[in-house]
């Protein structure tokens, strides 16, 4: 769910791709930037790091150049909202199933003692046999 959310927030403006917009976290994705209206327009901030191999430019930063229709802070609970509903809908029996899980795993918990009293039941017998 976090991926989504990012990649909602991580398109900026590039002019040299077909649709006028890269993605931070996806690059080079065929997806237009749907939200950029809301939001408005990102920029790519170059963030130059240093190794040990030499000069690496970095794009870790996007910064909101224009504000779309949406302040920032509704611009996130409008992303919240997508990610939350696109997760529900991706796993709609997702509580039931966790619910579920509790049960099997209390069922076998209890299974396992009466497994390993009959295993002790068994194997008392083969051990009187082998000698």
């Amino acid at each position: 769910m976090d991926w989504i959310y990012t990649y909602l927030h991580s398109f900026y403006k590039d002019l040299t791709t077909a649709t006028g917009v890269n993605n931070l976290i996806f690059p080079h994705t065929a997806m237009p930037d749907i939200m950029a209206p809301y939001q408005g327009d990102q920029a790519l901030v170059p963030h130059p790091m240093y190794d040990w191999l030499g000069h690496v430019e970095w794009y870790d930063a996007v910064v909101l150049m224009h504000q779309g229709s949406m302040t920032p802070e509704e611009f996130d609970v409008l992303t919240t909202d997508i990610t939350n509903f696109l997760a529900y809908a991706s796993e709609p029996y997702h509580q039931s199933q966790e619910h579920i899980g509790y049960w099997v795993i209390g069922f076998l918990c209890i299974l396992f003692v009466f497994i390993y009293f009959l295993k002790r039941e068994y194997w008392k017998d083969v051990k009187r046999y082998k000698k």
